[in-house]
């Protein structure tokens, strides 16, 4: 493969403490073009941005997990109450 000659030099250089996540995916990059096709179409790009939005609903370090999914059920459920809402 083209990307272990990249990869091997980065490990033997810096070390393996150096070898990023990033360097490590390299590794693997042929077998998931292979399994799941271009890799433009499978871009996470999207999701980024995304990730942009869900750090501003997030205030603090204490249990981020949860308060995004509070976040994303309130999200979820409010169209069912502004109907509710309407209705009346």
């Amino acid at each position: 493969m083209l990307t272990r000659p990249i990869c091997q030099p980065v490990e033997l250089l810096y070390g393996l403490r150096y070898m990023s996540f990033n360097i490590y995916s390299l590794l693997h990059l042929p077998d998931v073009a292979r399994n799941l096709g271009p890799l433009s179409h499978s871009s996470c790009f999207a999701l980024e941005a995304l990730d942009g939005k869900i750090k501003k609903w997030v205030q603090g370090g204490i249990a981020p997990e949860r308060r995004i999914l509070k976040f994303l059920c309130a999200a979820q459920t409010m169209p069912t109450y502004v109907e509710q809402l309407n209705s009346r």
